[in-house]
């Protein structure tokens, strides 16, 4: 079982590269900095002081985009260069996508750009949504080169949903920034990213509804990328390592000191080479140790372990994992302990859930089927732990993380080949 700590060093060092695949994207395109910079290119000396962009959301889909910079010089600045300035900066710099420049102007030292949107909104559940604060997987999220930066529904209407770190008041949600290269966040949930604009009386069932059926062709797509093909080629591995162990007769000590020598050295040999990077990667390890040396037990070898009461052993080991992480991660001064354990575990689950198929495959086949479906089952939660359905990786740290879920699907069922030996070995008792 410790043996898997080698797929969770694989993951550490190919889930960093698929978060940093490109930078964040702008929330404005023509606001603080960027702004400045399209004006330098065309000679203008200005300084943005403060930027504000307000969208107006129309009742058919539709938006207003109204961007205003205030300005502290305004050297060479004149309606012909700010009209370039706003052209060069809605050309391609979304959002939003396909946006026409309506106006630029400027009202004293204020440059005015005013943008229109024909497809700002979709329409779910009767309800329209936004998304352009929704990073769609590329790179680390959005940047909030705004000091204010406002989506407004039509008169009527409420933002019905509650957008990460906006403040809503009526149908208006408003997130706060600064002009230079603040983080609005990375990887928003469904529901944190998008804004949801209907009536009053709109239901938190209807948001909900809305938001799935915005998210379901992308969740669809990651699914049949990331976890279909990969778990059918984990489940035929799965099946053909239970098949080699099903009439093996291993001796369960031997087994044992195995596990406990493994779990040791994947313990011991990350934290010197990692440092405290390696604690992400040890709950394989730290429940390798316990079953490892309750296999050695006289005690147990002489008992006939049935896959429940095996399954409630692997629980143990398991909890046991976690407090132990938890509070190596707590020591260390990690951040997130609680995600790090629960990420480790994850990559744990399958190979602890072999223990009890190993018992079962001396028994029934329908016994034994029905725990390779936990295993099985154990590598989706997995998948879907690394991997967000609704905001899956793209690009390059997509590639990356799409080749390693692949390989992770090949190896993964060799490493639970002497979990499954040893509980096999654990259903048929030995007297000394």
């Amino acid at each position: 079982m410790a043996v898997a700590v080698v797929l969770a060093v694989l993951a550490v060092a190919t889930l960093a590269p698929a978060g940093a695949s490109s930078p964040p994207r702008p929330a404005c395109p023509a606001c603080g900095t960027l702004f400045e910079q399209a004006a330098d290119d065309r000679g203008a000396d200005v300084t943005v002081r403060e930027s504000r962009a307000l969208v107006q959301v129309h009742a058919n889909g539709s938006a207003t985009w109204t961007i205003r910079n205030r300005l502290n010089a305004t050297d060479g600045l004149d309606g012909g260069t700010l009209d370039g300035i706003a052209r060069e900066r809605t050309d391609g710099y979304g959002p939003p996508d396909d946006a026409t420049l309506r106006d630029a102007r400027l009202e004293a030292n204020v440059a005015v750009v005013v943008l229109y949107d024909a497809d700002a909104a979709e329409r779910h559940a009767g309800l329209l949504m936004v998304d352009y604060l929704n990073a769609d997987g590329e790179g680390t999220g959005i940047r909030m080169n705004a000091d204010l930066f406002r989506v407004r529904g039509p008169a009527g209407t409420v933002v019905t949903n509650a957008p990460a770190g906006a403040v809503k008041d009526g149908r208006t949600a408003a997130w706060t920034g600064h002009t230079g290269d603040a983080a609005l966040g990375a990887r928003k949930g469904v529901g944190e990213a998008r804004v949801v604009i209907g009536p009053a009386s709109t239901s938190g069932i209807r948001t909900n509804a809305a938001l799935a059926l915005a998210t379901l062709p992308v969740v669809i797509e990651t699914l049949g990328r990331f976890v279909l093909g990969q778990t059918f080629l984990f489940a035929l591995g799965l099946g053909v390592a239970a098949y080699a162990v099903r009439g093996s007769e291993r001796d369960p000590t031997t087994l044992g000191g195995g596990f406990v020598a493994c779990g040791v050295a994947a313990v011991v040999v990350p934290a010197i080479v990692y440092g405290p990077d390696w604690l992400w990667i040890t709950a394989p390890a730290l429940a390798a140790i316990p079953v490892g040396v309750a296999a050695t037990r006289p005690a147990v070898r002489e008992r006939r372990w049935t896959p429940r009461s095996l399954a409630v052993g692997a629980v143990l080991a398991l909890a046991g994992a976690a407090a132990a992480l938890f509070a190596l991660e707590l020591a260390v001064g990690g951040s997130g302990p609680l995600g790090t354990t629960m990420g480790s575990l994850a990559v744990a689950g399958p190979l602890v859930a072999c223990l009890p198929l190993g018992a079962a495959l001396a028994r029934d086949r329908r016994t034994a089927a029905a725990w390779g479906g936990v295993v099985v089952l154990g590598f989706i939660v997995m998948t879907l732990t690394i991997v967000d359905p609704v905001d899956p990786p793209t690009g390059l740290g997509g590639g990356v993380l799409l080749a390693f879920l692949s390989i992770a699907a090949v190896v993964g069922p060799m490493l639970c080949a002497p979990v499954l030996a040893l509980g096999r070995a654990l259903a048929t008792p030995r007297a000394e």
